[in-house]
């Protein structure tokens, strides 16, 4: 008896992790998703030495990588796989610099428990990472002195607020810079 079976040839990107200055990340999940209509499933990877990924089954169409290295911004990447060889395909996470935000009352003494919000000029959430934070968040609770550090906030301008309780106390726009701290002060 002869079966016919239907085989589907896949696709293999050669890939690699790095980070804004192109220095490779080992050990970090590396998740690649097919974007609508493009036909596939969900990998989840991980980064091996020098960053590199073997991105392996995949359909001709649109995809997207995510990342969130701790201390880093996250990955959100775009790419296109076509039908036959592909490129090595190079993953760098956005430029990124730290918040460091002191809230305090106009007398100096501080405000424990402010909360600190992150968004972009449209609105929408700018993950980062809070103080001993075990995921990426938007949102950063101020410790007893009335500070709230939070590292791998995407460079560029971020739209800041600072709640205190239901109450918004103040709203503010920063540029925060790659590769620095920016000391912002709210009173």
């Amino acid at each position: 008896r002869t079966m016919d079976v239907g085989v589907r040839r896949t696709i293999r990107v050669a890939s690699t992790l790095t980070d804004a200055d192109g220095k490779p990340l080992a050990n970090q999940l590396v998740i690649v998703a097919p974007v609508r209509p493009t036909p596939g499933s969900q990998q989840n990877l991980v980064s091996g030495d020098g960053g590199a990924l073997d991105i392996t089954g995949l359909e001709p169409g649109r995809w997207r990588a995510t990342a969130a290295p701790r201390g880093l911004p996250p990955l959100l990447e775009e790419f296109d796989v076509q039908a036959g060889d592909n490129p090595p395909l190079e993953l760098r996470l956005p430029a990124s610099g730290t918040l460091v935000v002191q809230v305090s009352l106009e007398n100096g003494n501080a405000i424990p428990d402010a909360v600190v919000v992150l968004t972009d000029a449209a609105g929408a959430a700018i993950d980062a990472w809070g103080e001993g934070a075990q995921v990426l968040s938007n949102r950063f609770r101020a410790n007893a002195e009335g500070r709230s550090t939070i590292r791998g906030v995407r460079a560029g301008r971020v739209h800041m607020e600072i709640r205190v309780g239901p109450t918004s106390l103040k709203a503010l726009d920063i540029d925060v810079t790659a590769g620095r701290e920016t000391h912002v002060e709210v009173r």
